[in-house]
């Protein structure tokens, strides 16, 4: 298997496993489980300019009130963490000299309760 098909099949893969929620799981839980499955797996590859499709997800609402400790359980640790944000980048590993984005960056707020009060995400520059 290529690097092209990788990413094809890590791509459609998520978007046919977020599609469909498991029986007795809500939409949010089910899409950051799967999130989760292909982040990791798109963070494993090597070292290189392998490009991975991964796009904002179409409802962000679905994320509200869930536990940001949650979240991390599935995701693992943000890219970027500022008081009321948690930032992740979805995307595989890039070379330091890399430059441009293009890629999804996925914010949630978090409110004082610890629970994820809203959702933003769009494409880095």
């Amino acid at each position: 298997m290529n690097a092209n098909s990788a990413t094809t099949i890590l791509g459609v893969g998520l978007m046919l496993a977020v599609s469909v929620a498991v029986a007795g799981e809500d939409q949010g839980h089910a899409y950051l489980r799967e999130l989760g499955k292909a982040l990791t797996h798109a963070r494993r590859l090597p070292l290189v300019a392998i490009q991975t499709s991964f796009s904002c997800p179409e409802d962000l609402s679905q994320f509200n009130g869930i536990p940001m400790a949650t979240v991390e359980t599935y995701l693992s640790s943000p890219n970027f963490v500022s008081s009321q944000e948690r930032t992740y980048f979805l995307t595989g590993p890039r070379p330091p000299q890399m430059q441009g984005g293009g890629f999804p960056e996925l914010t949630f707020v978090v409110s004082s309760a610890g629970a994820v009060e809203r959702t933003t995400c769009h494409y880095a520059r």
